[in-house]
């Protein structure tokens, strides 16, 4: 009990003399910075498909866009037949598209 009381006060108890480390030394060369390009397809691709958290998030986000469906409205009044509803099926011959 007073050897933690004595501690508090500012006094030493068997405590081992402090010793500081006086250089540093680098066990293997420091190399050039490797900088990715500034061009969008490099700056995606280091972002974006090398990434695992936000290719999950861009991925959960576009599944869930996916999802909503989409309708023509004219007059407050829901279109089953309409020039736009044939496109956003079919929107050309290489895209399937999404249900309407």
């Amino acid at each position: 009990m007073p050897n933690w009381i004595y501690r508090l006060r500012g006094g030493r108890v068997n405590a081992p003399a402090e010793s500081k480390a006086r250089g540093m030394v680098s066990l293997s060369p420091l190399g050039e910075a490797q900088w990715s390009n500034r061009g969008f397809s490099s700056l995606a691709n280091e972002g974006f498909a090398k990434n695992p958290v936000v290719y999950r998030c861009v991925r959960l986000i576009a599944e869930a866009a996916n999802r909503v469906p989409l309708v023509a409205n004219h007059d407050g009044k829901r279109l089953s037949e309409h020039p736009v509803m044939t496109l956003l099926g079919r929107p050309n011959s290489r895209q399937s598209g999404g249900k309407c």
